[in-house]
């Protein structure tokens, strides 16, 4: 089912995640804002991460945990535990103190892009935190995962996209929960590949002690199949997938030779059906990043397309009044 709803958060135009739990909030920032002027949250430019400190002190006093992410099926549980530290150096791709000069750690990975399987797609590519001169922002925790798990209000995660999916699941509940619960995640063709989809249900579900069919998503603004062509081999990686599979035909559309448009949010609505959610509880943004001239898309623009940022938290306390009331508020 496809739903889209634009609010306004500060300055920024907001795609709120309709459909969620009561008491989970969630959204993707647009790539403009309200007053046209260009919103990038790339974390390895002076730009992104002036753009991540402004979105942090408007969230303020609720503090955000960004993601380095790693185009992966790592799901981190917030808050961190022990076993979760900060990405401490360049080459690991975060930062805990910035000095010096700008560096990125970018992972590419073969079978992404339209052409060979040994090529690398720029939508593929990590958002890595970098070192960034002459600033005085404070430390930062930037945890490598795509997904997270959160269990308590008044912290909320963000993190970035182009062209990939982010994913937001949701439950008020249940025998193991007093409150509401989410999982939000990156899903990029590796991710839905290697079955992040399916491990954020069977954690929120395993967390909350509830069925999937208890669970409301959301799947945020990606690609759309027409601008997401991929090469045999990773059509067969992505095939690995049950409901991938059982849905092929309306998953792949044959463009040759022995290449395919992909249809990402299909496959993700798939994945989230066979998993066990209803699907009057499956919401899909109908926007797409290379249509839309208010998202940002790496197959569109390249090596200088910017990144969205896609936060979610549980409401609470802490929750600022800018965010409990940007459901309401006119878009820009």
């Amino acid at each position: 089912m496809s739903a889209i709803n634009m609010h306004r958060l500060g300055d920024y135009n907001l795609i709120e995640a309709v459909g969620l739990t009561s008491g989970v909030l969630a959204g993707t920032i647009a790539a403009v804002d309200c007053n046209g002027d260009c919103v990038d949250f790339k974390a390895e430019t002076e730009e992104g991460e002036r753009t991540r400190k402004q979105l942090e002190e408007l969230m303020a006093p609720l503090p955000i945990v960004w993601l380095s992410l790693q185009h992966g099926v790592e799901i981190i549980r917030l808050p961190l535990d022990g076993s979760v530290e900060p990405v401490g150096s360049v080459e690991s791709g975060g930062a805990t103190e910035f000095s010096g000069s700008i560096k990125s750690s970018g992972v590419c990975e073969p079978g992404g892009s339209s052409g060979s399987a040994s090529q690398c797609d720029p939508a593929d590519k990590c958002d890595s935190a970098g070192e960034l001169a002459g600033t005085n922002h404070p430390a930062v925790l930037r945890p490598q995962a795509d997904g997270v798990l959160i269990t308590q209000p008044d912290i909320a995660v963000a993190f970035t996209t182009a062209d990939c999916l982010p994913v937001i699941l949701s439950c008020k509940g249940g025998a193991n929960s007093r409150g509401p619960l989410a999982v939000a995640i990156h899903a990029g063709w590796r991710g839905l590949a290697d079955g992040i989809v399916e491990a954020a249900v069977e954690k929120l579900c395993a967390e909350a002690g509830c069925s999937p069919s208890d669970l409301s998503a959301w799947i945020g603004p990606g690609i759309d199949p027409a601008h997401y062509e991929i090469d045999g081999i990773t059509r067969e990686r992505l095939l690995s997938r049950p409901a991938v599979n059982s849905n092929a035909k309306g998953c792949f559309t044959p463009t040759p030779p022995d290449h395919w448009f992909a249809d990402l949010p299909e496959m993700a609505d798939s994945i989230l059906w066979l998993a066990g959610l209803k699907d009057n509880r499956i919401k899909r943004c109908k926007l797409s990043t290379y249509t839309s001239g208010i998202l940002h898309s790496a197959r569109r623009d390249g090596e200088a397309s910017g990144r969205m940022a896609t936060i979610c938290f549980l409401q609470g306390d802490q929750t600022p009044p800018s965010s409990i009331s940007f459901q309401s508020q006119t878009p820009c």
